[in-house]
Order: C-alpha cells, then sequence, then structure tokens
C-alpha cells in the first residue's frame, strides 16, 4: 500500500510517487476527450502534401505583409473551401433529434498548447477574411490562449479544428487527434520536413513534405468522402494559383 508523506509524495512498493489533484482546466480537458472517445467512432486517414508552393507563399506573405504568416494560418485559410464543398465535416450531430447539423458558416478553431493543457480558440467566419486577418487572428488568439485571457465566446462556435504539433517537435509526422465534441472532424498537421520526392516517372527530388493527419467521425464520414476532403485541401497546398484562386 502506498504511504503518504508530506507535500503529495508517496512511497509504494517500488519506491517514490507524487500525486497531484485532477483539477480545473486539466480535469475539463479529461472530460472532454473521454466523452469524444466514447461518444464519436473515430478514423483517422493520414497524408502527405509536397509543400513546396506553400513554402514560397508563406516567405512572399511574410515580406509582402511585414509580418510573419504561420503555417497554421495558411492551412485553416485553405481548409474553409474544404469544408464548403464536403458540408459533412462541417457538421455535428443532434442525438435527441436523430439529426446532422451541416453548418453554413465555417468556424475553425486552432488547438493551442498552453502550460495548464489544451486549449482551442476559434477563428470564427475564415472564409469571408483575408490570409493577412487569419494569421492575425490566430497569432492574437494563440497568444492569449497562453495567456489565459481568452473568454468562453473566445472558445465556442466551432466547426472543425485545425492542430499543429510540428511547433513542438522536429520529428513527428502523423498523429491520431481526437475530435473536439460536438465537431465530427479535425485535421492534425506537424512540421514542414524535407523528404524525397517522386518527380516525373523516374526522378526523385528533395522537396519539402507536410504531413497530415485527419480524423472524423465514420457516424456521418466515411473513408472516400474524407480522402477527397484532404485532396482539396492538399491542392490547395501544392498549388498556390489554386490557393489563391479560393480566396
Amino acid at each position: 500500500a502506498a504511504t503518504a508523506e508530506a507535500g503529495g509524495v508517496e512511497t509504494d512498493e517500488y519506491g517514490e510517487v507524487v500525486r497531484r489533484p485532477l483539477r480545473g482546466l486539466r480535469a475539463t480537458i479529461a472530460e472532454n476527450m473521454v466523452a469524444s472517445k466514447q461518444t464519436i467512432p473515430h478514423v483517422t486517414s493520414m497524408f502527405e502534401a509536397d509543400a513546396t508552393d506553400l513554402v514560397d507563399l508563406k516567405e512572399n506573405l511574410d515580406e509582402k505583409l511585414d509580418a510573419p504568416v504561420s503555417y497554421t494560418a495558411l492551412v485553416v485559410k485553405a481548409v474553409a473551401p474544404a469544408l464548403e464543398e464536403y458540408p459533412s465535416l462541417n457538421a455535428s450531430v443532434d442525438d435527441e433529434a436523430g439529426e446532422i447539423v451541416e453548418k453554413r458558416y465555417y468556424n475553425v478553431g486552432v488547438a493551442t498548447h498552453t502550460e495548464d493543457g489544451l486549449l482551442v480558440p476559434v477563428v470564427e467566419h475564415v472564409d469571408q477574411k483575408s490570409i493577412a486577418e487569419v494569421s492575425r487572428e490566430v497569432a492574437d488568439l494563440a497568444e492569449r490562449a497562453r495567456e489565459r485571457s481568452v473568454d468562453a465566446s473566445d472558445l465556442s462556435g466551432g466547426t472543425f479544428t485545425v492542430t499543429n504539433t510540428g511547433s513542438h517537435s522536429e520529428h513527428g509526422t502523423f498523429g491520431t487527434p481526437i475530435i473536439r465534441h460536438p465537431e465530427v472532424a479535425v485535421l492534425g498537421m506537424s512540421r514542414v520536413q524535407d523528404k524525397p520526392v517522386a518527380v516525373g516517372d523516374d526522378e526523385m527530388e528533395v522537396r519539402p513534405v507536410l504531413p497530415l493527419s485527419l480524423s472524423y467521425d465514420h457516424r456521418l464520414v466515411d473513408g472516400v468522402t474524407a480522402s477527397l476532403f484532404a485532396e482539396h485541401v492538399i491542392d490547395a497546398i501544392e498549388d498556390r494559383d489554386v490557393f489563391t484562386a479560393r480566396l
């Protein structure tokens, strides 16, 4: 049996352990994650996008706007037209009514790591905002989330989530992100990495590649629809002309 000592430190039969209370934001996150996994049949599909054009677009925008534009902001902007094209990923399930609720607005949450746990502030009406506006808002919301100065209105109304683990890991590629209930999908992105890419029939080049992991609710979204949605996003990532034409 564990023996309690001062300050939450205990010893069990193997050695020292520390007990910490599960409360506050961390307890809320735990409850939400368990509820999501118990309610939603998760499936995750994984993709790679040639990010050559995305890197060039970011560098040009950094110079044009005289401010850094994050890859997260660019992916958030690329997601909105795909959600419009595939509305089953921009939806929720009304279990009591037995209805699928497809949203005709595009509010994208951006998962943000804080010292106290994960917060997901929401960029509202992404489709109606410029890249510069989305970039500024993503940066502002992330900063306020880390400072714990966001309020409930900043964290509500989301229809889809983007989570970027690449800013915290140099070696990560794919993951299986958990859907933020009552949403039905989340797109995970990792760090842009140089990798060999097949070019033409028999050539290889080292190019920047963006790993993507799309988790979705299999009650509403099947694998084909998820793949088509992902390809819509990837088309914009891989071709800046497609990206800008959809703005």
